[in-house]
């Protein structure tokens, strides 16, 4: 019998990125069907590659070390903008329409980005982004974000002949107020920070996230053993974008459900999905640093292989298929490619699936 899906509370962090999503479909099609989108620039185009080339673990040396929140994840985005849309011969977001084409083909099939809330992928249309900061989305070729909510900061790098304005924050107020401009004009629900170091340019969503940034030293995410791990085994392959955790998902949901599937998972402290492109099709990788490795290969392929994805309401045989398992170190990888859709995977870690699921 195939197993009922869920409950839809899935709490405020997942409704939080799944309502980003919504809203990001809804403007790509708003502007697909002809509405006009304000701040349309003729100039902007797919971004060129740039000096900073894209590692996961360089994504982690770009980041503070914030501390995460007993009850929230730690998790990190990162993503090369500049070759997600090489790969996916994705159009050149010049107008309203290209912008909105370029927004939805970013969200699958070919490639998948999970970015953080400081690319403004929601409110790119307006042009707001552009406006307050010099620079919007189609200008970045590198990002990497960390959120541990409330706090949140993302480090973008521009592509070449792009700069940025001179500003403290992307609006009127203080960090993390709601911006008064509102939805058509301010580039984000809340302001945030912006500061600058070399190359880099920072977006903070709160003032100790700005401060931990500015005052990091040498120090960084790459601090993290159990991410660092993960990050080194993501980067034996030639990826565009990943998502990190630092700890598995919430099993007040879909915790029972987990327990009664033919295979669980062994518990892990840290776990990573990442997006390649090989042969022209869509692959995902991914990394678990597993505490005992004794067995952990054969049940994490068990789960791939034998499960049932919660979001999908189906067996993960029917979406994809696994191509491979292995183990180096304390560090599991699983290869997967998708038979729908790139993201596939990320998405389930996103919204606390299955495979992100270790029973109490």
């Amino acid at each position: 019998m195939t197993p009922e899906p869920a409950g839809a509370c899935l709490g405020g962090r997942l409704m939080r990125r799944l309502g980003a999503a919504l809203v990001t479909a809804m403007i790509g099609a708003c502007a697909l069907a002809g509405c006009s989108g304000g701040g349309s620039d003729d100039s902007a185009a797919k971004p060129k590659p740039s000096a900073s080339s894209f590692t996961v673990e360089s994504a982690l040396r770009e980041l503070p070390p914030i501390e995460p929140s007993p009850d929230r994840p730690l998790q990190v985005f990162a993503s090369d903008l500049a070759q997600a849309s090489e790969l996916g011969k994705l159009p050149k977001p010049r107008d309203p329409q290209s912008t909105a084409t370029w927004i939805q083909r970013l969200n699958g099939p070919e490639v998948y980005i999970a970015g953080g809330e400081g690319l403004g992928l929601p409110r790119l249309q307006t042009g707001a982004m552009r406006k307050a900061l010099g620079f919007d989305a189609r200008d970045i070729t590198t990002t990497s974000s960390v959120e541990s909510l409330p706090d949140a900061v993302t480090v973008v790098h521009l592509a070449d002949g792009v700069s940025s304005k001179d500003v403290s924050t992307t609006g009127a107020g203080k960090i993390g107020d709601l911006d008064p401009a509102g939805a058509s004009d301010a580039p984000f629900p809340q302001v945030f920070g912006v500061a600058r170091r070399d190359q880099q340019i920072a977006l903070a969503k709160t003032q100790k996230a700005l401060a931990a940034w500015r005052a990091r030293g040498q120090r960084s995410l790459a601090d993290h053993e159990p991410l660092l791990d993960v990050a080194k085994a993501l980067g034996t392959h030639r990826v565009y974008d990943v998502v990190l955790s630092d700890r598995p998902a919430d099993a007040a949901f879909g915790g029972q459900l987990a327990e009664h599937m033919p295979a669980t998972m062994p518990a892990f402290d840290a776990v990573g999905v990442a997006q390649a492109v090989e042969d022209g099709k869509a692959v995902e990788y991914i990394a678990y640093r597993v505490k005992d490795i004794a067995g952990a290969e054969s049940r994490i392929r068990a789960v791939w292989e034998d499960d049932f994805a919660i979001r999908s309401n189906a067996w993960f045989a029917e979406i994809l298929d696994v191509e491979d398992v292995s183990t180096a170190g304390s560090v599991v990888t699983v290869k997967i490619a998708p038979t729908e859709s790139a993201g596939t995977a990320a998405q389930m870690l996103v919204l606390g699936d299955i495979p992100f699921i270790v029973p109490d």
